[in-house]
């Protein structure tokens, strides 16, 4: 698909946030007509976005999630990043999970979140 640059059936139904400072964040696979935002709509952290789903190139319900340097999903690169979250035992880490790792996400707010995000 991404050679007959089509990536957007990859991604099904999805949306793209501008985060400032060049980097942009991927919510691919959503549900059909669940978004709950719209093109230039600022949005805080918290806020729901839209419902999980399956759509693109996807059998079960899932969220695909990914930082970008650009919002063109036909050229951007990846950005790193990790997860601030709590392990079973309730300890807090930022990193990356091992594979098949059970974890629940730590809430915070992102530096200087007083700036909303922009949809597109």
């Amino acid at each position: 698909m991404r050679s007959l640059g089509l990536p957007r059936h990859l991604l099904g139904n999805h949306l793209i946030l501008d985060l400032g400072n060049g980097a942009y964040a991927v919510f691919a696979h959503l549900r059909r007509h669940s978004l709950k935002v719209a093109v230039g709509d600022h949005v805080t952290a918290g806020q729901p976005l839209a419902e999980c789903g399956n759509s693109g190139n996807s059998s079960e319900p899932h969220l695909h999630f990914q930082l970008m340097d650009s919002p063109d999903i036909t050229s951007a690169h990846g950005l790193r990043f990790t997860w601030r979250y709590q392990d079973d035992d309730g300890r807090e880490h930022e990193d990356v999970p091992a594979d098949n790792t059970c974890f629940v996400a730590v809430r915070t707010a992102p530096a200087g979140s007083s700036e909303p995000y922009a949809a597109s």
